[in-house]
């Protein structure tokens, strides 16, 4: 089972309902995934989702509701680590890099995971438990069974981007999940180094939603959200919840917006109007 935006349960092997959105592009491909930080205790943890360009937006008193249901958990058990949201600074801030690789980072990683699979999650990065460093956890399954495909990244690099992109729904624990999702162009593989959590150097080319996975956890240690790739319509939709969150915020230094120099080096580049991303499908087709 999965759950739907709309809060209703489908079956993974049913039709995917029908996603009424905005902003979607046109020829971009008709089915994606949302890559959910957190979903509801239920695996798998994607929406299969089908997206459209002519209906219309939601409106703003059913989301506002949403927000109201999606909050994060309070605690996670075995650890005093909570979600830190936008606009918390440590969310915008590049981390430092991970110098000690000793006992109390494989314990600090290892209570990550622990959270990471409470939140019923696929990633977490140590700024969205307000560490900041340039640390991340995944398991792009988000199957605690699946204990050989997690995966603790130090010090990461992307040194290439590869092939095609695509085009999918993603959203993220610190702005609650589909409360604030959208559509976000990446790159379909990647080569990436970086240290694992015993300072050991791994070099490795990532495909498909691995490589989705990574991106986004990459972009939390270079102080980068999902939101930041959105379209401007895709924006404009989920602003009412960040709003809230905004208003939330009991700190008088969050920080809403990175700068538009670190806007025009994002890779791959941000969705905009006029702008369609080399695809993977029109890769093939050519």
């Amino acid at each position: 089972k999965v759950r739907h935006s709309k809060t209703t349960m489908i079956s993974v092997t049913d039709p995917p309902p029908l996603h009424r959105r905005r902003g979607a592009l046109p020829s971009f491909r008709s089915w994606g995934i949302l890559l959910v930080l957190s979903a509801a205790p239920t695996t798998p943890f994607v929406f299969l989702q089908k997206k459209s360009n002519t209906l219309p937006r939601h409106s703003l008193q059913r989301r506002s509701a949403v927000v109201s249901m999606r909050l994060n958990p309070a605690a996670f058990k075995g650890s005093d680590m909570t979600i830190t949201e936008y606009p918390n600074p440590v969310l915008r801030n590049r981390g430092a890099d991970v110098v000690n690789f000793d006992e109390k980072l494989a314990k600090k990683c290892e209570e990550m995971i622990t959270i990471m699979y409470q939140a019923t999650g696929v990633g977490l990065a140590a700024p969205q438990v307000g560490m900041s460093l340039r640390l991340f956890v995944y398991n792009y399954l988000g199957d605690p069974k699946r204990k050989d495909l997690e995966r603790v990244v130090c010090n990461p690099e992307i040194l290439e981007y590869l092939g095609a992109h695509d085009v999918m729904e993603e959203g993220c624990l610190s702005s609650r999940s589909e409360c604030c999702c959208g559509l976000v162009c990446r790159a379909t593989e990647i080569m990436v180094r970086y240290r694992d959590v015993r300072g050991a150097l791994v070099r490795k080319k990532l495909r498909g939603f691995e490589a989705r996975v990574f991106q986004h956890e990459f972009d939390h240690v270079e102080g980068i959200l999902h939101i930041d790739r959105f379209s401007p319509e895709d924006r404009e939709e989920i602003q009412p919840e960040l709003d809230v969150m905004v208003a939330e915020y009991t700190g008088n230094d969050g920080i809403l917006e990175i700068t538009e120099g670190v806007r025009g080096a994002l890779m791959p580049p941000p969705l905009r109007l006029g702008y369609m991303p080399p695809l993977e499908d029109d890769e093939e087709k050519n």
